[in-house]
């Protein structure tokens, strides 16, 4: 009688849960308080992309539930997150948002499972799912701003979607890792882990793949651009990878390029790959495999032994020769290689140069020291085996250290790294430390020579071509007859230009329609380069992108307003923006740059430049003048606070372009969570904001309402936006205008 009396108040209470839900009505994407899900019903994201529900697998004499995200339309029942993994619930399951903002299951039987109960009480508690497959809880007021309270991408389970994180939040303690399921059927956590380690204790972050806490796979260390030996997840056509590490927190992530099913799944078997879905095919097809051969297998070849890609896997470098030629012999490679000659453990030992390979184990990092010191350092060091120099955080050389035998290495062309093994001296067969200054001497000789070759062809052409180039023009730029002739007042007007943020040319010649220039060496490539590469732009500081929005500002204030005459760059742009060795920025290729005796407005018939950097003047009736650098600026000072490309942005959320976004946060008094999420946050924010403001004044619809690059400076510098007589108004900026980033040349 207990039991029945037990089953009727269960039934009413999911009937009165189930009144509740219908009488709040769901949101397609949102869950509000006091709503509820239950079985067959279901989140869709707004975009129709992803689908939250319960899914009930049978399992004698119970029937077990699992909240389940998958795609709605991609690969029928691809699940890519569970709530519930460890703790399933009854049949007649609900999920539920109360007035506190806990997040709950609760099966017919009253038994609760929280998902999540935050630390204090949220006012207007909203669960929605987004498009990016991200389940939030925030408050409705700032939701949208992204401000969340919790996310489900910071517990993954099997499956990394983009922008996803496996690593370390410093401040919360959240440490995002991912573990396969118990089999196919059952996403109880199984054997294989698959985590960041991150580096701490002198150690270098890598990525590895545990099986039952013993390592099975290794990618890494992380050198500065890549993981040492991991080919599979460098930069290529479908996704780029991201590694970030500052005071705060420290993960790997990656951003599709075209295909948003892209994902990185761990299966029940430990294999980690990068798939996307076959729409033709119907299936979920390979990207990349991160571990698919012998050398992707932890210590392959035991200690010092080298892994390759062959019939015979392991060999000794040399120098070294197999410790026990008989098992070998037998194809067990686990005792590895020793050393042909004994260590003397004295200055008289030497370092032999080994490239191309994964970087071992058990990497040290010893600080900031020139080759020489570290070599010197390591040598003094009874258990230093092996020494490199790399570039962890892209700002200098690194000396890095191995205290005991070389581990899990293998050969990798385009992955692999150098590195300095500590030798006895006397006969070997690869070259020992001195040859290594030798080779270097070698590859500066050989430029040297070819810097050479390079003048004396250019002095050449230059005294060959003198009669063309030394004929009168009627005035400075004008259209005459003889391209040589153009060729030679512009290049003749580059050269007059002279400051800090503006390219030097050191020299030229003119061959017909074929234009040479020579400019000096930019150490740091160009911007595009350093702001929109994940690789490198956890290295950038704020001061350093502050100190290049100045820069830049500086040199349009040169070219508009100091020189002799009036200089429209017309292709302002990040690619055009190169950065010598102190990442001073210096503004490039005036190739389609219009010069004038005074600032006047031209119109041309003819759109030169690039999208996503044109004025809405030039773009729709052929206007421009001063103004349109300015505009490009301002989309650049907003590209270099955000780290974002204006022409392919847009908001998983609210579907706008940058500027658009900018402006929205910015009225709403946000406008901080613009900056780059991998740039750690300025003591004054004013700079920041500073920045923004200008950016948003620069992309004003009307030209003469927006300042001149001297007023830009002006608030740049001294950081007083009261002193600045604009305010800034909605920016104007349509999707015609953003995208595409096309090159429109006359």
């Amino acid at each position: 009688m207990s039991s029945l009396l037990s089953c009727v108040f269960a039934i009413c209470h999911l009937l009165i849960f189930i009144a509740l839900f219908t009488s709040y009505g769901a949101a397609q994407d949102t869950l509000l308080q006091n709503q509820f899900l239950i079985n067959g019903m279901t989140l869709v994201s707004s975009g129709q992309i992803f689908e939250l529900r319960f899914v009930c697998y049978f399992s004698i004499p119970i029937c077990k539930m699992y909240l389940r995200l998958w795609y709605k339309d991609v690969g029928p029942g691809t699940v890519v997150w569970v709530g519930n993994r460890r703790n399933p619930v009854n049949c007649g399951a609900l999920l539920g948002l109360d007035t506190e903002g806990d997040i709950f299951l609760q099966d017919i039987l009253g038994t609760t499972e929280w998902i999540h109960k935050p630390n204090k009480t949220v006012p207007l508690p909203v669960l929605k799912l987004l498009d990016s497959g991200n389940l939030v809880l925030g408050d409705s007021s700032n939701l949208t701003a992204g401000e969340y309270l919790w996310q489900s991408f910071d517990h993954p389970v099997d499956t990394l979607l983009p922008g996803m994180k496996l690593g370390w939040d410093k401040k919360t303690g959240i440490d995002r890792s991912m573990r396969s399921w118990r089999t196919s059927l059952d996403p109880a956590p199984g054997d294989y882990l698959f985590r960041l380690d991150s580096g701490d204790s002198g150690q270098l972050p890598q990525l590895l793949l545990e099986k039952n806490q013993r390592v099975h796979s290794r990618w890494g260390p992380w050198d500065g651009q890549k993981f040492s030996g991991g080919s599979a997840l460098m930069d290529n056509h479908a996704f780029r990878p991201i590694f970030h590490s500052d005071t705060n927190a420290i993960f790997f992530t990656f951003e599709a390029k075209n295909d948003w099913s892209l994902k990185l799944s761990l299966n029940q078997d430990g294999k980690r790959q990068f798939l996307r879905w076959n729409y033709a095919a119907n299936y979920w097809e390979e990207v990349n495999t991160l571990n698919k051969d012998t050398c992707d297998q932890y210590s392959t070849c035991g200690p010092y032994g080298v892994c390759t890609d062959g019939d015979l896997p392991c060999g000794c470098p040399n120098g070294f020769t197999a410790a026990s030629p008989d098992e070998w012999g037998k194809m067990n490679f686990m005792e590895g290689c020793r050393r042909n000659t004994s260590l003397n453990y004295t200055n008289k030992d030497v370092f032999v140069e080994n490239t191309g390979l994964k970087l071992p184990d058990n990497a040290t990092y010893w600080g900031m020291l020139y080759p020489q010191e570290c070599e010197q350092k390591c040598l003094n060091e009874r258990s230093c085996m092996a020494y490199t120099n790399i570039s962890i955080n892209g700002n200098g050389s690194k000396c890095v250290v191995w205290l005991g035998d070389l581990l899990d290495r293998r050969h990798s062309q385009m992955a692999g790294n150098n590195i300095f093994i500590q030798m006895a001296p006397g006969k070997l067969d690869a070259p020992v430390s001195d040859s290594r200054w030798e080779n270097e001497w070698t590859v500066f000789a050989s430029l040297i020579s070819e810097l050479a070759i390079l003048i004396i062809l250019l002095i050449a052409v230059v005294v060959l071509y003198e009669p063309e180039i030394n004929q009168p023009t009627n005035s400075q730029g004008a259209l005459l007859q003889d391209t040589n002739v153009i060729a030679y007042d512009s290049i003749k007007l580059i050269a007059k230009l002279q400051h800090r943020n503006l390219t030097k040319l050191l020299g030229y010649c003119i061959n017909g329609a074929e234009k040479f220039l020579v400019y000096e060496f930019m150490e740091n490539n160009s911007l595009d380069k350093v702001i929109f590469d994940p690789a490198r732009r956890g290295t950038v500081t704020w001061p350093m992108s502050f100190n290049i929005i100045k820069g830049i500002a500086k040199g349009l204030v040169y070219m508009h307003h100091d020189s002799r005459l009036t200089i429209i760059h017309r292709d302002l742009k990040a690619s055009n923006v190169l950065l010598d060795r102190e990442m001073t920025p210096k503004i490039s290729d005036l190739g389609l740059s219009r010069v004038f005796e005074d600032d006047v407005e031209e119109k041309t018939q003819h759109l030169i430049g690039t999208r996503g950097y044109m004025p809405p003047e030039y773009m729709k009736n052929g206007h421009y003048s001063t103004k349109a650098d300015v505009f490009s600026f301002g989309i650049l000072a907003l590209e270099i606070v955000s780290g974002q490309k204006n022409y392919d942005y847009r908001h998983p959320v609210y579907d706008i372009g940058l500027v658009d976004y900018a402006w929205r946060i910015w009225s709403k008094g946000n406008a901080i969570e613009l900056l780059d999420p991998m740039i750690e946050k300025p003591g004054d924010e004013n700079e920041v904001l500073g920045c923004i403001l200008v950016g948003l004044l620069c992309c004003q619809r009307r030209a003469q309402d927006r300042p001149s690059m001297i007023q830009v400076v002006s608030l740049l510098e001294k950081n007083e936006m009261s002193r600045l007589n604009f305010v800034p108004q909605e920016p104007y900026y349509s999707k015609e205008l953003s995208r595409g980033a096309g090159v429109v040349t006359e």
